[in-house]
């Protein structure tokens, strides 16, 4: 079964597009905020932020980190814009693909976020669920962790 679609999630973060970013590109500091929940981790076990670069990272429930995720970037523009290409899967399975675009646009002395997920699974509805719900609550992460 194959599904496609379109995620927009979108956050006004009290911060500057440089500070941003920087959350973003250091891999240390995105593993901090992405996890979707305190119960869940991210741990990147390979990071080359820049086009071209590869991040391989697992995540999940803390006790179990099961689903495995390679980023490739392929386009970047230094505080405006990330775009990159996303597998996830668990064990042998590929779970979903997705292309990913992050714009982070200056509004006076914030920064409005705005990531669109254009996904497929490869295993039902319930992943693209999922990805949304944890693009949302890791973008909420990502507001607390800029706060001034």
């Amino acid at each position: 079964m194959t599904i496609h679609q379109t995620i927009v999630c979108e956050r006004l973060l009290d911060a500057a597009p440089a500070e941003v970013y920087v959350a973003y590109a250091d891999a240390h500091e995105r593993a901090r905020w992405s996890a979707p929940s305190p119960a869940e981790t991210v741990i990147y076990e390979e990071s080359s932020f820049g086009v071209g670069g590869i991040d391989r990272y697992r995540c999940g429930a803390k006790a179990n980190p099961e689903f495995r995720g390679v980023v490739t970037y392929l386009d970047i523009v230094r505080c405006e814009r990330i775009v990159y290409a996303e597998q996830v899967s668990r064990g042998d399975t590929v779970l979903c693909a997705a292309l990913i675009t992050v714009e982070l646009t200056p509004e006076g002395e914030a920064t409005r976020a705005t990531i669109t997920t254009q996904i497929v699974s490869f295993v039902g509805a319930d992943m693209i669920k999922s990805v949304a719900a944890g693009t949302r609550a890791a973008l909420e992460n990502l507001a607390q962790w800029v706060l001034p």
